[in-house]
């Protein structure tokens, strides 16, 4: 199974822009999207959701760098660790 980060890395490398509008997370161009990458990007909605409406911007060519992102799963994981998971 393909990770919510690598979702948004992949966005990045297709220029594939990702927003969120309320509750629906958003891609576009619809046009540059492959089918691989929409079911991808379905498998991982809720957890992709999280992290394009965590920063707030526009993930993609024009949004946060993979070290945004990394920054966030180091932040989502020091949370995770003080509530007892891993």
């Amino acid at each position: 199974m393909v990770t919510a980060e690598a979702v948004l890395d992949r966005a990045e490398e297709l220029g594939v822009n990702l927003s969120v509008e309320g509750d629906r997370l958003r891609y576009s161009p619809k046009s540059q999207t492959p089918a691989e990458f929409v079911d991808a990007l379905r498998q991982n909605k809720f957890e992709s959701y999280k992290l394009v409406s965590r920063t707030g911007k526009t993930l993609g060519t024009h949004g946060a760098t993979k070290g945004a992102r990394r920054q966030e799963a180091a932040i989502r994981a020091a949370s995770q660790k003080r509530r007892g998971r891993k």
